[in-house]
């Protein structure tokens, strides 16, 4: 199978999770939180956002042994492949321990968690389970590297697909029988060890030769490790203080109720950014091979489509979600369930969110020219500027769910809507226009779309029932845009993406001028 044909089918198995995944969120969010109440879900939340930072332990060494050991299956080194997967063996075992022992302290530290004090023996022990959970998966990070060389995601996605599904009936079957979230927690627990597990083996199938052995322990691969490792760490905290410091301030001012229902939105939120995310975050090899054959021109020309495909999709969700995210999430979870103010917070966070999955491959063409400082110095800024909005929003307003989301919105927008573009064009002496301009079709086109979906909403919501509305409205905004896709991009830019994309998917963008040959003869 050719490099080419490895993404697409690694895309597209990812696309297939990640619609799976959102599929069974839907459906188990409202069910758990009917059967455990809001309270206990906010609690569930919220200890799943604190043992979350625990990742921060990685110390960003999965990005740095992924990098070497794939250097060295580049070079056909199955030796020294060995020597660094061993090293990292040794040292994500330490770091199990650290996160076993920091479990054990935060546990300890409950009551001053959350104001929840009826609970602490729940938390305590659900803080406990998703820690152990955390710690058992890093050794086998040790491998990391591997399957990513062989671009062979779609294995790893089969795995979680089927773990899902049998997790999730599982979960569901616990829930009719009258079990509790510690049940569902545990269940968590068994499938991440089959995944990991299955991880481990399909590692060491693509790559035999590559297995752990203490004894190739080296010093010199440890302090490599660190030294690469240094600035993913910086963009991994930034990340994670971005997504969770929301969560905190929630969990601590408002309490576990209203942090479930702005977990909603968040969540929403999420499933749209991750399906997004999957479907096209292939383009990192692409820009990589281009540097390293310095091919300026290719990797600018590559960057621009992929930034313009990017502004595309991102227009065309934000529009989606303003028309019928609030009756979507009516929908979902219930009349009784305060979804005016989740879909409001969902829409903020959503604007932020599509920002940063707009300059997505500005970020990775920073990294394939191995400059990760640059973004590292970008996450920290938001991080920053987050954090002081955080604190200045609820004194000069109130402390609301609305304005929180709104915080995170602006904390991206003062970085990627400036800093990040302006950052690119003077790395590769671009003017700002070349980024800038790639907004004009796609908002143009996304206004007209907000016109007809709203406008035909509005009409036969009244007449049909609510799901039948929102069926056939997103039928109708799905079509108009495919319809409309062709015309979003210009005749040199339809050329770029035929040198990436198969023949087939060209369809997609070319459907005019097959009408047009049809009419011809």
């Amino acid at each position: 199978m050719t490099l080419l044909g490895k993404l697409i089918k690694s895309s597209a198995f990812r696309t297939i999770e990640t619609a799976i995944n959102i599929g069974i969120g839907f459906l188990m969010l409202p069910l758990l939180m009917h059967h455990l109440g809001e309270e206990i879900y906010g609690i569930w939340v919220l200890v799943g956002s604190i043992t979350a930072s625990f990742y921060l332990f990685d110390l960003g060494f999965a990005s740095a042994v992924t990098r070497f050991i794939a250097a060295s299956l580049t070079r056909g080194d199955r030796t020294e492949a060995q020597y660094v997967s061993s090293t990292a063996f040794v040292l994500y075992c330490a770091l199990a321990l650290l996160i076993i022992l920091t479990t054990i302290i935060i546990a300890s530290l409950t009551p001053n968690i959350t104001s929840s004090g009826d609970h602490t023996t729940l938390i305590q022990s659900l803080i406990i389970i998703t820690g152990l959970n955390l710690a058992l998966e890093f050794p086998f990070k040790a491998y990391a590297g591997i399957i990513s060389y062989h671009v062979r995601y779609d294995l790893m996605s089969a795995v979680r697909i089927s773990v899902k599904l049998a997790s999730t009936i599982a979960t569901i079957a616990a829930l009719l029988i009258g079990k509790g979230i510690i049940e569902v927690a545990l269940i968590g627990l068994a499938g991440s060890l089959i995944s990991n597990l299955a991880f481990r083996y399909f590692s060491h199938r693509l790559e035999p030769d590559v297995h752990v052995k203490i004894s190739r322990f080296r010093r010199a691969h440890l302090k490599d490790l660190f030294n690469f490792s240094t600035w993913t760490f910086l963009i991994d905290v930034s990340r994670l203080l971005q997504e969770r410091a929301p969560l905190w301030s929630i969990g601590f001012f408002l309490g576990p109720q209203l942090l479930a229902v702005f977990y909603v939105g968040q969540r929403l939120v999420e499933y749209l950014f991750q399906f997004l995310y999957r479907a096209v975050s292939m383009y990192t090899p692409i820009l990589t091979r281009e540097h390293v054959n310095n091919n300026i021109h290719g990797f600018t020309s590559k960057l621009i489509i992929f930034t313009k495909l990017n502004v595309i999709l991102a227009c065309t969700s934000m529009v989606g979600f303003i028309t019928l995210g609030e009756p979507l999430i009516k929908l979902w979870m219930g009349n009784n369930f305060d979804y005016r103010t989740a879909y409001l917070s969902g829409l903020f966070l959503l604007a932020g969110k599509m920002l940063l999955f707009i300059t997505m491959p500005i970020n990775s063409a920073f990294l394939s020219r191995q400059k990760p400082r640059v973004m590292s110095f970008v996450s920290m800024a938001e991080t920053s500027f987050l954090g002081a909005l955080l604190i200045v929003v609820p004194i000069l307003f109130d402390t609301s769910l609305i304005n929180i989301a709104f915080s995170v919105m602006v904390s991206y927008a003062l970085t990627r809507l400036i800093l990040v573009p302006a950052l690119i064009c003077k790395e590769l002496n671009l003017s700002i226009g070349k980024i800038t301009f790639l907004w004009g079709r796609p908002l143009l086109v996304s206004c007209v779309g907000y016109y007809l979906i709203s406008s035909l909403y509005s009409n036969v919501q009244t007449e049909i029932p609510q799901i039948t509305a929102i069926l056939i409205c997103a039928t109708f905004y799905g079509f108009y845009v495919l319809m409309t896709l062709p015309f979003l991009l210009s005749a040199l830019e339809h050329t770029q993406l035929a040198r990436v994309l198969p023949e087939r998917w060209m369809l997609l963008l070319n459907w005019p001028t097959l009408f047009a040959k049809h009419g011809e003869t």
